[in-house]
């Protein structure tokens, strides 16, 4: 709102600008000019900017933000891996409460229809009813080792029992 704003504020200004310096040239005092809605240097002066964001500092802005996470720095995880899991028809669970909060929430569709669901569970009990709200799904849990590598590890979850069925 600001922005537009100025740019209102500096198109007028422009244009009251170039009035008076055209009424100042003129030396024909009755010849009328028609207001001006356009200011050119305003334009001018818009587009440069426009194009400096675009070419100079967005490509920048992207390259940095590139697998961003909002993760704190504490935390090292291969994000690609969790990004593109090497999983079909599955549910994938981690414990960890900001893993689930700042990467892999944002992942899931908002009417749970994806292939692959993300959820945050910590028990057993927590295991089984995600197991009775997705019976077709095949769980996972999401393990990161203190390198950053990500492990699905597939779960049987039935009964409050979990077994663990081995490392993929």
């Amino acid at each position: 709102m600001l922005t537009a704003r100025g740019i209102m504020t500096l198109t007028a200004a422009g244009c009251a600008a170039g009035h008076k310096l055209y009424c100042h040239l003129q030396t024909n005092e009755s010849a009328s000019l028609p207001r001006a809605t356009l200011s050119i240097p305003t334009a001018i002066l818009i587009i440069l900017l426009v194009l400096l964001n675009l070419l100079y500092f967005l490509p920048r802005q992207i390259v940095l933000y590139q697998d961003y996470t909002g993760l704190p720095s504490s935390y090292h995880i291969d994000i690609a891996a969790v990004y593109h899991p090497p999983l079909h028809n599955a549910l994938v669970m981690t414990s960890d409460y900001t893993i689930y909060q700042f990467v892999l929430f944002s992942l899931n569709d908002p009417f749970l229809h994806n292939d692959v669901i993300y959820a945050w569970a910590s028990n057993t009990t927590d295991y089984t009813e995600l197991q009775t709200a997705f019976p077709g799904k095949q769980l996972y849990r999401l393990d990161i080792a203190p390198d950053g590598s990500v492990d699905y590890t597939p779960i049987q979850a039935k009964n409050h029992h979990v077994a663990l069925t081995g490392s993929l």
